[in-house]
């Protein structure tokens, strides 16, 4: 077997990006068992935002060239990492890597941009509507003033811009409330504070368990690989790619804190490992590291496929 040119097939084949969205079509109508009554018009709305997230990875990956060459991969890994623990995504989960990907996209438009207020504000605008329905994204507002910073477009601008971003949606927000004349609306937004502060040890089954260890694995992998390979990319392909390092690393420090979240925390994980770990093995044209990469992908499917046995995989777990 030529692993070669299966690898070949998988980085720069078109139609891998149309098998990896048949794949997630089908893994979402496996999911009607699930739904029943008005729930089911979640299912459509599942395909859609997560094919809409998959097609702007790879915009993403091709118009800003993270890869040196157009590769679907980024899309097939985002699929993969979705179609493993569909179990405890839903629609919150499938909006917040969708907002990321939007949230992305501007962050990398501000590159040296002498008007980056204006993507920082509808960065600010995007990430404060994320969180009317899940409190914890605004932790990622820091992530992104950091990253504005990196690609040399934070200034006094564009910092008080995710100020009025935030201020802008709180203001309709209560605009609303006044008008019709319950201010108690408001209140429903913001969570309970003795929830939100609490810290609990992770509480993973034996599947999350075991996907996150794999996909903390690649990620160490795949990060001292970037560390010491002498690639020859442009300035700025370096700072975007470090910038997903670390911001991939944020996350990764912030699920176990607050595994309340775990679902949430890891939908928008997916995202940053999807582009950093397509790179990787489409620059990496090892043995050892096709081997792997081959390995990767049928680890997600039987992962995939676990999704839909009846296993108690919390009573196989032995802490």
């Amino acid at each position: 077997m030529n692993l070669r040119r299966i690898h070949k097939w998988f980085v720069s084949s078109r139609s891998c990006f149309i098998w990896a969205c048949i794949l997630f079509i089908i893994l979402c109508f496996f999911k009607v068992d699930s739904l029943s009554g008005e729930n089911l018009i979640i299912l459509p709305a599942l395909v859609v935002v997560g094919i809409a997230t998959g097609l702007l990875i790879q915009y993403v990956n091709n118009h800003f060239m993270l890869i040196k060459v157009h590769s679907n991969l980024p899309t097939l890994f985002f699929f993969l990492f979705l179609s493993a623990n569909s179990n405890y995504l839903g629609i919150l989960e499938f909006c917040l890597s969708l907002i990321l990907v939007l949230c992305m996209l501007l962050l990398f438009y501000a590159y040296q941009e002498p008007r980056s207020q204006v993507f920082a504000f509808n960065i600010s605008l995007l990430i404060t509507i994320a969180g009317l329905f899940w409190f914890p994204a605004f932790i990622l507002l820091p992530l992104f003033w950091y990253g504005l910073h990196c690609l040399q477009g934070m200034n006094i601008r564009s910092f008080f811009a995710t100020l009025l971003g935030t201020y802008t949606v709180y203001f309709v927000l209560f605009s609303w409330a006044v008008y019709i004349n319950d201010l108690n609306f408001v209140a429903t937004f913001f969570p309970d504070w003795e929830t939100f502060i609490r810290f609990d040890f992770p509480d993973w089954s034996l599947h999350q368990t075991i996907s996150l260890g794999f996909i903390l694995f690649l990620f160490i992998i795949s990060s001292f690989q970037f560390l010491v390979s002498g690639e020859t990319d442009r300035v700025r392909t370096k700072v975007f790619l470090e910038y997903l390092f670390i911001f991939s690393l944020c996350l990764f420090l912030l699920l176990p804190v607050f595994s309340t979240w775990t679902a949430q925390w890891e939908s928008l994980l997916f995202v940053p490992l999807s582009l950093l770990f397509a790179r990787y093995f489409s620059i990496s044209t090892g043995k050892k590291t096709i081997g792997l990469f081959l390995f990767t992908i049928l680890f997600f499917l039987g992962m995939t496929v676990g999704n839909f046995i009846d296993i108690d995989w919390k009573s196989l777990y032995p802490f």
